[in-house]
């Protein structure tokens, strides 16, 4: 019995981490290229067109939001720049024009 409350006190205590891992979904057909001096600034590639490019800032344990940029572009380009602040880890939200996104993380 104790064995059993044991395993499930560990199931509820890794399920956070669980839906975190699942909420992030690396799409291959980007690629981010970053750089870090006093701010970051990738240079993200893709395949389609890219509408906008949104940054979360994350905290340095990696779980908690510090912040975000979101940038659009004209034209729908294949390549584009974001800066921002320096930051350890961050989220990469990409929209093309299709109507398609993905996601990159950088820093994890």
């Amino acid at each position: 019995m104790t064995l059993r409350i044991l395993l499930l006190g560990g199931l509820l205590l890794a399920l956070p981490c669980l839906a975190n891992a699942k909420s992030v979904f690396i799409d291959h057909d980007y690629s981010v290229d970053c750089e870090t001096l006093n701010t970051t600034e990738c240079t993200v590639k893709s395949n389609k067109a890219i509408k906008s490019v949104r940054v979360e800032l994350l905290s340095r344990q990696g779980h908690n939001r510090s912040g975000f940029v979101k940038k659009e572009y004209e034209g729908c380009p294949t390549e584009v720049s974001v800066g921002f602040d320096a930051s350890p880890k961050a989220k990469l939200f990409i929209q093309t024009c299709d109507g398609s996104s993905g996601v990159k993380v950088i820093g994890l």
